[in-house]
């Protein structure tokens, strides 16, 4: 089975408040699609598995937080603000710069994303929402980083891209050892190079690195032997062969901000998890 495996995580972070009275931890989420222009707000529980509050806006002013609306005002990079009632916060992550806030964001050509952890008046009464009452906000990889992490200090402006970022090659995987490469009949390459094409524009302090989505197929290959006369004979079990897509389907590159999550040049991951298919 085919299935682009492309990873654009969301990141999590803590949020320090100036309320003075028992508090709640929730997750505060901003998605932006930016080729449509749809936005959305999730409000998750401390553990992320339920959704208590949601909107397709950037702000959130109703139900719980009707008194304490909760509102984005961010750029393209995710840089701006975080209010919460009448409490405003820069998005950073470093608490001397925010003025008490630490934020994570992830900003590509097409999509952007923020996540902060927010401590909330236990006041606040919150109910988890079920299936029906959410809403779908939006119309119908390995990653790898290529620029040394770069640090703004006091200048706005600082910007990595073109002539700083290092070219890489990324090759096809195995979750056993294969005999060969095969395409396995998907537009696929045994190799890729990532290029270098891509700014990321940062304000004073902040520290962020150039990254990017590598497109990947995943399908099921067999290895084995051939020969005219008995045709294929079977050698050890099935198991899932990964290769980059053709021109990069499914991927891009994207600008990561905060020194937990920018990391070093050449770093890299790749989601094999099992909610991928590609398997026996």
């Amino acid at each position: 089975m085919n299935r682009l495996t492309t990873a654009f995580a969301l990141l999590p972070v803590a949020f320090a408040t100036p309320f003075l009275q028992r508090a709640q931890t929730v997750n505060v989420v901003l998605r932006v699609n930016k080729v449509t222009s749809d936005s959305a707000i999730d409000v998750w529980n401390e553990s992320k598995s339920e959704v208590l509050a949601q909107a397709c806006s950037r702000s959130l002013k109703s139900g719980s937080f009707e008194s304490s609306p909760i509102l984005f005002t961010v750029d393209e990079y995710g840089a701006g603000t975080l209010s919460i009632g009448t409490q405003t916060y820069t998005i950073h992550d470093d608490p001397d710069v925010s003025g008490g806030i630490i934020c994570g964001r992830i900003a590509s050509p097409s999509e952007l994303a923020i996540s902060c952890d927010v401590l909330i008046p236990e006041s606040l009464q919150l109910r988890s929402l079920s299936k029906r009452d959410t809403q779908d906000c939006f119309a119908g990889s390995p990653v790898e980083a290529f620029e040394e992490p770069m640090e703004c200090g006091f200048r706005d402006g600082c910007e990595i891209g073109y002539s700083n970022i290092r070219s890489f090659s990324i090759g096809w995987s195995a979750s056993l050892s294969a005999a060969s490469w095969i395409t396995g009949g998907f537009a696929v390459e045994s190799s890729i190079e990532t290029g270098n094409q891509f700014p990321c524009r940062g304000e004073a302090y902040d520290y962020f690195a150039v990254w990017k989505k590598m497109g990947q197929t995943a399908y099921t290959v067999q290895n084995g032997d051939y020969n005219q006369c008995s045709g294929f004979q079977k050698s050890g079990s099935p198991f899932v062969m990964w290769s980059p897509n053709t021109n990069n389907r499914g991927g891009n590159f994207y600008c990561v901000f905060s020194q937990q999550y920018a990391r070093n040049i050449g770093d890299q991951y790749i989601d094999k998890s099992d909610k991928w298919p590609g398997g026996p």
